[in-house]
């Protein structure tokens, strides 16, 4: 397993010094870190250097998610790099309305509540259905020997998120094809759409469209594991958006410059 890990990470490294010359000398000189600022100041069309603050102000939020997830049973820990990019995101965004799709232990739900709360406003509505990977897997091919988040015995959805940041959270149970449609419209307009559910091309593809149409221009549509398939790369083309890879954290977004019909 940690053979497999040290060669997942250089071609990782390797990756980013072919496709982004930039993103390399930034990731020699700062790190991981370092890259994800970078990338992130593409993506928010800010300054590397005023991101920087945000880093710094999660290390205690940090502690307390790896100790739940150390205690939890969890097979898979899903990284860590992936919540705080979402949080700095959101405190640079300051979000009034987001929503995303695939919750599990939530762990990208609990960082963007912390950063809403930071902000002192914002809303945060999620769509999950408990331990959907079991069914999703088997539609996927994958080297994965099972599914990546299933949640422990006695766990609920959610279960990482600290009750005090639950007041700015509304939790919607079931498919997203049943669900996102509707509260979309309940909420008008979003500044912010994570998917992060089912990563078939079909359901990434449905999930994208119904979340553009009400994302207000200047919003971001962000999306995890966009490698799965190429739905994330044909919305993009289809909208006319130039999308951001967000090194070492699995993340990748388009910003809604302008509307587009689709």
């Amino acid at each position: 397993m940690r053979i497999l890990s040290r060669f997942a990470s250089i071609i990782s490294r390797l990756k980013i010094a072919f496709s982004d010359p930039n993103a390399a000398i930034k990731y020699i000189v700062g790190g991981r870190e370092g890259v994800v600022r970078f990338k992130l100041s593409q993506l928010l069309q800010t300054k590397d250097s005023g991101l920087k603050k945000y880093f710094h102000e999660f290390d205690e939020f940090d502690e307390y998610i790896k100790s739940e997830l150390l205690s939890s049973g969890m097979k898979y820990f899903p990284p860590i790099d992936f919540g705080k990019t979402l949080y700095v995101i959101c405190r640079v965004m300051r979000p009034m309305t987001i929503v995303e799709t695939g919750v599990a232990a939530g762990l990208s739900t609990s960082y963007m509540l912390h950063a809403l709360e930071k902000n002192g406003w914002g809303e945060l509505h999620s769509i999950d259905i408990p331990n959907y990977e079991a069914e999703l897997i088997k539609k996927i091919p994958s080297y994965l020997p099972e599914p990546l988040s299933i949640l422990p015995p006695k766990k609920n959805v959610g279960f990482l998120v600290p009750e005090n940041l639950k007041h700015r959270w509304h939790l919607h149970l079931g498919l997203s094809k049943d669900l996102l449609p509707n509260l979309c419209k309940s909420l008008g307009e979003i500044d912010i759409f994570l998917h992060d559910s089912e990563h078939t091309y079909e359901n990434m593809w449905f999930e994208y469209t119904t979340a553009w149409r009400h994302l207000r221009n200047g919003g971001y549509l962000l999306s995890d594991d966009t490698w799965w398939n190429t739905a994330f790369k044909d919305f993009c083309h289809k909208v006319k958006a130039k999308p951001v890879y967000i090194y070492s954290t699995g993340l990748a977004g388009i910003r809604k410059a302008d509307e587009v019909t689709i």
